[in-house]
């Protein structure tokens, strides 16, 4: 089965958490968007989280309906379909270690690192662990050397207060072997270069049999856009990252507005 919609099928949709379902960093959905999201699988069509957020922190947010639900994780790092891990991708220590460096000699930001789910931090900042904790609900470890992290690294992010548009610049042209993305208007993510959404919904939807061209895809920011990009209409918020704007399809203020009348039709 699949929901038809002004004469295409929908047979999947990946969207995006914060920015897009999710507002103002926090940990759950309303009811409503909840509900939304039911009716499009009670009607057999594969939903898909897709963001930068940890597969741990993504179930959390999901948890009314996390166990029908596929997920990407990680801006791509990470998928998971049915309860079984089908993507994991990680960056070379070497990589991480040339972005510490830059961060250090850039300053005014806070680094966040990803290991598999398990976050550190190197920063002291009383209102960023603050932040992290209570308002994302991302509980991360300190760290004094962040050299000293043994697991493998799948996601580094720099959170900075008042955004990186001044700074953005510098990381692209000084890590040209990492892909440096917005995440958010206070995220900016490194990866490596092959990992994206788009890269992982294309994985997830070739197990299932369906066509990129069968479904939608919802996003704001700079790590959305290969998932923009490859979904049959890509739907990019009014407010997002002009790199988004440009890659979407069709420009909207609601996600879930927009969800609503598909689930209507």
């Amino acid at each position: 089965m699949s929901i038809n919609y002004k004469g295409r099928k929908i047979k999947y949709i990946a969207s995006d958490l914060d920015g897009t379902l999710l507002f103002d960093e926090g940990h759950k959905l309303d009811d409503e968007t909840y509900e939304l999201i039911s009716k499009c699988i009670d009607e057999n069509v594969l939903f898909i989280v897709a963001s930068g957020r940890t597969y741990q922190n993504e179930l959390e947010v999901m948890k009314p309906i996390a166990h029908r639900i596929s997920y990407i994780a990680g801006n791509g790092a990470h998928c998971f379909h049915k309860g079984k891990q089908i993507v994991s991708e990680y960056i070379e220590k070497k990589d991480a270690y040339k972005v510490f460096d830059l961060m250090e000699q850039v300053g005014n930001c806070h680094m966040f690192i990803s290991c598999n789910g398990k976050m550190y931090t190197n920063s002291k900042d009383k209102e960023f662990l603050r932040h992290m904790n209570e308002d994302v609900h991302l509980f991360v470890n300190p760290i004094q050397n962040i050299r000293e992290i043994k697991e493998d690294i799948d996601k580094i992010s720099l959170f900075k207060f008042n955004g990186f548009e001044d700074i953005q610049p510098i990381f692209v042209q000084e890590l040209p072997q990492m892909k440096v993305v917005t995440s958010g208007n206070q995220w900016l993510d490194f990866l490596p270069l092959h990992v994206n959404k788009g890269n992982a919904l294309k994985k997830l939807l070739k197990m299932e049999g369906i066509s990129l061209e069968d479904g939608i895809a919802f996003g704001d920011q700079e790590n959305d856009v290969e998932m923009i990009r490859c979904a049959g209409i890509g739907y990019g918020m009014k407010h997002g990252a002009k790199k988004l704007k440009e890659a979407s399809d069709v420009l909207i203020d609601s996600a879930k507005n927009q969800l609503k009348e598909i689930v209507m039709a």
